[in-house]
């Protein structure tokens, strides 16, 4: 029943990251290989209600849209004339930075940005391998959530799957986002260093390594991954730091992170960034597991991005951003930072120049782009890799485990709530409880 019990949990994890702002749960089930669609289940009968007690967290500065978890289909950079860059200065060493967060394990799934189909890793890999030859330095970095919260093609192997196509892609570096600790510390310890599992028995782990700054183990004051990595591209040395969101412990299993300390952000980065000039590094990229979002031009930033960029150290020169799954594309504090939405179905493109006299990045710039499927093929190699996990979890997905004589639909209320066609469904807050029913109107609108 262990796999009865991985559906649910991964299931449950998505709709309670984008529905419990409107105190509401869902469930969330891919019904094929290609493409995945939203089902919603009432947690409740006429005659029975269910209680989930949530204690309402402190007030956050996320600094997000409404899009906050969620997938954005409507991108209006995409229509926007592609400015072409100033020709590269022969004078300075020319590196790329290629970089993805939020995956989530989806693999195989495709979704619509503005009304065309977005998405899957083996179109992924295609966009990632044509940037790619453009700069033989170039670097491929993610920023977090590469796994959790994943449908059944990767979260019924443990995620696994996600590992192996970051793998066979050749990232360079990563940090851990708050859903590597979904299953706890020693879990996301065997998926990035290898070891044995009873569901999926050896694993020989990640072949890139795994950076974070501020994840501290309680017993021995260290962190739990190394805090920093130096990488030398074409003689130009770069130093990456990386960070996770201090709220991660309320958004994981508590048993998961016992003994584990998320020290400030900012405070973690300026400690390493120390380390790093002592080490007569300049060129620094941090890889932060935090929210932010932009204008499509770059105006407007808000989030935890923006105060990060303000606080850290000038030698920052590149913060690759995550979390809250948004557009970002901007100079704050002569910082340049980014994020490149989620699911795959978008990257950075960072061009930087190097002066190889004093190692410092003297120029940035980046594009995000978005993975449309249109005009491209997929990369064959991995979409064979996509198919052999299909095949391995097929006698899963397709086990008939319940059946229901009632039409699940995707008809929303007004609170954004799935209501299986139910016009004036909703939910009514009780104290510190949420309280799910299928015959009473929405009673209080305020978010979490």
């Amino acid at each position: 029943m262990k796999w009865v019990y991985r559906i649910i949990i991964s299931f449950t994890f998505l709709s309670l990251m984008e529905g419990v702002e409107n105190g509401c749960v869902s469930a969330r089930f891919f019904n094929d290989s290609n493409q995945s669609q939203v089902r919603n289940i009432r947690l409740t009968s006429q005659k029975e209600s269910v209680q989930v007690s949530r204690q309402k967290p402190p007030k956050v500065d996320f600094g997000l849209s409404k899009e906050y978890h969620d997938f954005v289909p409507h991108r209006p950079e995409v229509k926007q004339k592609k400015v072409k860059p100033p020709a590269p200065n022969q004078l300075y060493k020319q590196v790329k930075l290629l970089g993805i967060n939020d995956l989530h394990g989806q693999l195989n799934v495709t979704r619509k940005v503005n009304g065309k189909p977005v998405g899957r890793v083996d179109y992924l890999a295609a966009y990632l391998k044509q940037r790619e030859a453009e700069n033989k330095n170039t670097l491929l970095v993610q920023v977090g959530d590469m796994v959790g919260a994943s449908p059944p093609v990767s979260a019924l192997l443990q995620d696994e799957p996600t590992i192996e196509f970051l793998n066979k892609m050749g990232f360079t570096i990563g940090t851990a986002g708050n859903h590597e600790f979904d299953e706890g510390v020693s879990e996301l310890l065997r998926l990035i260093h290898g070891g044995t599992h009873p569901n999926t028995g050896n694993w020989k782990g990640s072949i890139f390594p795994w950076i974070v700054a501020n994840v501290i183990n309680g017993k021995t004051g260290k962190t739990i991954l190394p805090p920093y990595k130096v990488i030398k591209v074409n003689g130009m040395p770069i130093g990456f730091i990386g960070v996770v969101t201090t709220e991660t412990p309320r958004l994981v299993v508590q048993r998961g992170v016992v003994g584990i300390k998320f020290t400030d952000e900012v405070e973690a980065i300026n400690r390493n960034v120390a380390e790093l000039k002592k080490q007569g590094v300049k060129s620094i990229v941090v890889l932060a597991h935090n929210p932010g979002t932009s204008g499509s031009n770059g105006e407007k930033p808000i989030g935890q991005l923006v105060n990060i960029a303000n606080r850290v150290d000038d030698e920052v020169d590149i913060i690759f951003g995550s979390h809250n799954h948004a557009y970002m594309n901007a100079m704050i504090n002569n910082k340049l930072v980014v994020q490149a939405y989620s699911y795959g179905t978008a990257f950075a493109d960072v061009n930087v120049e190097i002066d190889p006299k004093t190692k410092d990045i003297v120029s940035k710039q980046a594009e995000i782009v978005t993975t449309f499927q249109e005009g491209i093929e997929p990369d064959k190699e991995i979409k064979r890799q996509i198919e052999g996990y299909e095949v391995k979890v097929d006698p899963i997905i397709n086990r008939v485990i319940g059946s229901t004589t009632v039409e699940l639909t995707a008809n929303q209320n007004e609170s954004g709530e799935i209501c299986n066609g139910r016009p004036h469904c909703g939910c009514t807050k009780k104290a510190n409880e949420y309280r799910f029913c299928v015959d009473k109107p929405w009673r209080n609108k305020s978010r979490y």
